[in-house]
């Protein structure tokens, strides 16, 4: 029994090795869910390895373990608050607005991505719901794209009904923040009221980025509408993405 339990951590780090490696090699988009399973087969080993060296009498072996403890407790305690606030902001809210924000994803070739197919069906539900709505359909063309983001959107919300004359493209923008501020100055120059009621869509995990950056843009009280990640391993993979890319936004890197 003793061998079992000496033995197990290093069992289960490797574990976690391989399928950190079956997730970054076989499989697209999981990199984050990779990084925390290789992550936790290092913290495993090293506590393995400090394991060893309390058992063999070192002195500073129970100090760096309750350090490492520690430092893991508040590491998780800060993950579990960032995720409730995204949690929190990932649905979508009830009201009616003048104008969508549809922020881009990525586009293969010329079809949309999965990302965002997801956007543009909450997009068009949205649409059809609220008639006097304008979209304003926002993304660049990234490196293996061969149109922009924002074309995508425009041909695949017309194939399906939605008239053009509903639908403003913005062609420019390769970050959150340039999908806000791009898409501002196009509505500033199409109002059609004086104050409209703006709203964001994009993906679930990433309202609450999203609003909070249209907030810091200038626009204090934006609307929320919440794109729903098809697959559930991925979703959980941005989810936890989304974490460090929000503690990013908070210290000013992004």
């Amino acid at each position: 029994m003793r061998s079992k339990i000496r033995y197990g951590a290093p069992v289960f780090a490797f574990v976690c090795f391989a399928i950190a490696l079956f997730f970054k090699t076989a499989l697209v988009g999981y990199t984050m869910t990779a990084i925390v399973l290789f992550t936790a087969g290092l913290v495993l080993l090293l506590y393995f390895a400090l394991g060893i060296l309390v058992r063999k009498n070192r002195k500073y072996a129970k100090t760096l373990r309750l350090m490492l403890t520690l430092i893991l407790a508040a590491g998780l305690a800060y993950f579990a608050v960032v995720e409730y606030i995204i949690v929190k902001n990932s649905v979508t809210e009830a009201e009616s607005a003048d104008y969508l924000i549809v922020l881009g994803a990525g586009v293969d070739g010329t079809v949309p991505s999965l990302s965002l197919r997801d956007r543009l069906e909450a997009a068009y539900e949205y649409l059809n719901k609220h008639p006097d709505t304008v979209a304003v359909v926002s993304g660049g063309q990234g490196e293996y794209e061969e149109i922009t983001e924002a074309e995508c959107m425009f041909l695949w919300l017309t194939q399906r009904g939605i008239a053009p004359e509903r639908i403003i493209k913005e062609e420019r923008a390769r970050s959150t923040s340039e999908n806000i501020v791009f898409s501002m100055e196009l509505i500033s120059a199409d109002s059609r009221t004086s104050s409209p009621a703006i709203a964001v869509l994009t993906a679930e995990y990433h309202l609450y980025r999203a609003k909070e950056t249209a907030r810091r843009e200038g626009f204090l009280n934006p609307l929320g509408v919440a794109a729903k990640t098809s697959l559930p391993v991925l979703k959980i993979n941005y989810f936890i993405r989304e974490a460090f890319a929000v503690t990013a936004m908070w210290l000013g890197i992004n």
